[in-house]
Formats: C-alpha cells, sequence, structure tokens
C-alpha cells in the first residue's frame, strides 16, 4: 500500500522485492516500537490491566484517527468499560467528539489531563506545604490509574486519609 500511494504521488512506478519490503518493515516497526495494527489489536492492548494512561491515550488517538468505519462504535465500546480511569474516561470523551465532529485528534494525552491537573494544582491542606504535594500527587495518581488498580486503591487509601472523609463516590472524579 504505501508504494501503490508513494507511486501516485510520484507519478511513477515503484516496485520493491520481497526482503526489501521485509527490511523496511523492519526498521518501522524499529522506529516506532509497535507493528501496524488493527483496531482490534488496539482494542486488545487498551484491555490490559497494566496498561498505562499514556499507552491508553495513544490507542485512543490512534484508533480515532483510523480509517476503520467503525472507530466511533469502537471507542464507544471502550468507553463503556467500568474500571477506565478518570483520565481514560475524559480521553474518551473528548475522542468520540472529534471523531463525531469529523476531525482528527491530536494532542490527546495533555489534553484529557490538562484541566485536572491545574485544578488539582490548587488544592490545598491548610498550613502544610508538604500534606499538600502529598494530596496533590495522591489525586493525581487517582486520575490516571485503572479503578481496579493498586495504584487507585492506594491512591484513595490516602487522599481519604488526608482529607478525613468518610468514602469517596469512586464516579465522582471532583471527590
Amino acid at each position: 500500500m504505501l508504494l501503490i500511494a508513494l507511486s501516485e504521488a510520484l507519478e511513477r512506478q515503484l516496485t520493491a522485492g520481497e526482503a526489501d519490503v521485509g527490511a523496511l518493515r523492519d526498521k518501522l516497526l524499529e522506529h516506532t516500537g509497535v507493528e501496524a495494527a488493527s483496531n482490534k489489536d488496539f482494542i486488545s492492548r487498551f484491555l490490559e490491566d497494566n496498561t498505562t494512561f499514556e499507552t491508553a491515550a495513544g490507542l485512543i488517538q490512534r484508533i480515532a484517527n483510523s480509517s476503520d468505519s467503525s472507530r466511533l462504535q469502537v471507542l464507544l465500546q471502550l468507553r463503556n468499560e467500568a474500571t477506565l480511569s478518570y483520565a481514560e474516561q475524559r480521553a474518551l470523551d473528548l475522542a468520540i467528539d472529534n471523531v463525531k465532529r469529523g476531525v482528527a485528534t491530536v494532542d490527546l494525552q495533555a489534553r484529557a489531563v490538562g484541566p485536572e491537573r491545574q485544578k488539582i494544582s490548587q488544592m490545598v491542606i491548610p498550613g502544610s506545604a508538604q500534606m499538600t504535594q502529598i494530596l496533590q500527587v495522591n489525586k493525581y495518581a487517582r486520575f490516571i490509574a485503572r479503578k481496579n488498580s493498586p495504584v487507585y486503591k492506594m491512591a484513595e487509601a490516602k487522599i481519604l486519609e488526608l482529607i478525613g472523609h468518610g468514602i469517596l463516590n469512586n464516579d465522582d472524579e471532583e471527590a
């Protein structure tokens, strides 16, 4: 497909032998670190328990920008996963909106966490800069960690300890 596209762009026929195609594929894999994959492959990677937010945001962006005609349904399906982090939920909401509007999804990771980072940076525990810093770190960890993960549970417990409230509502990212 790449040779066809380049041939059309250069207005001349380009050809390559099987060995050359294999070498190009290997170089692309070395450069990108991942093999070109279908959305099905992206979904399975996204659903792995140890997927970081950074990886998830990249996969969401790739799905949103794919030429797959079912990409909106794929994103909506992923959005219904119960254990998503709040950051993944926000990233999916942004990507879904972009697909519906027909615009490319760019800089998804930063766009998904930026507003929450701003809110978190304004949270304080009066009279204690150290406790404020611990609160902010744990709020961010809870924001980007999947709800079934040990990191999420640890961060939530620390937040509860710091602010001295009862049980936080898991569905309330503002808590």
